[in-house]
């Protein structure tokens, strides 16, 4: 394996030896094999995109935290969130094993997040919104703010902290431009009952 690192900013497509392909988020990271039968990929950090190439006799798998998500069709992302990665499938079906949490297969259209509660279903998302980072654009529907904060410290490469644990099931609407940090943060803190301290080594979020 290698570990591929994409700089915070825009997302980078990477094919993979088998020739499937994966678009990895700005700030994100993966483990990934050289040789084209080692068809497992490990996300680190961030988001990835993942478009199989299918193969009978050898499964892909891509590890997430203590997560793997095993491809029985074609298209999915993956996102490696703070609490436990979640899936999202646009084609086909994909097998979600989160070991003691359980298991569960999810088809297109279906999107799951593995909790330590278990693995808990989540909306289903348009693959246009839930891959909107690749073009350098983050669309939250109803996602809490500790989920948020997280994706956004992967695609900015800096701390975001949530001063107050009240404030981390807050729930954040809308689509932003990642580019535009400021404008980011000031639509979040008119939005929420937020407002946002810019540090030294990263940004946090306390209550208003």
């Amino acid at each position: 394996h290698h570990t591929r690192e994409v700089p915070p900013g825009m997302a980078e497509t990477i094919t993979l030896a088998d020739g499937s392909t994966m678009i990895l988020s700005g700030g994100g990271a993966a483990e990934i094999p050289f040789a084209p039968w080692a068809r497992r990929v490990r996300l680190v950090r961030g988001e990835a995109l993942f478009t199989v190439v299918h193969h009978d006799d050898i499964p892909f798998a891509v590890e997430c935290g203590t997560a793997e998500v095993v491809d029985v069709g074609t298209r999915f992302v993956v996102h490696a969130d703070a609490t436990g990665p979640s899936v999202a499938v646009f084609e086909g079906v994909v097998h979600l094993n989160a070991g003691s949490s359980g298991s569960q297969f999810l088809k297109a259209g279906q999107a799951a997040a593995v909790l330590p509660s278990g693995i808990v279903p989540q909306p289903a998302e348009n693959e246009a919104d839930a891959t909107a980072w690749r073009t350098g654009v983050v669309v939250f529907h109803n996602t809490p703010l500790s989920v948020a904060a997280h994706r956004l410290a992967t695609a900015w490469g800096r701390p975001v902290t949530i001063t107050q644990p009240a404030l981390a099931d807050l729930r954040v609407s809308g689509r932003f431009r990642l580019e535009d940090q400021a404008g980011l943060l000031r639509a979040l803190s008119l939005a929420l009952p937020i407002s946002v301290r810019y540090g030294a080594s990263g940004i946090d979020f306390l209550p208003r």
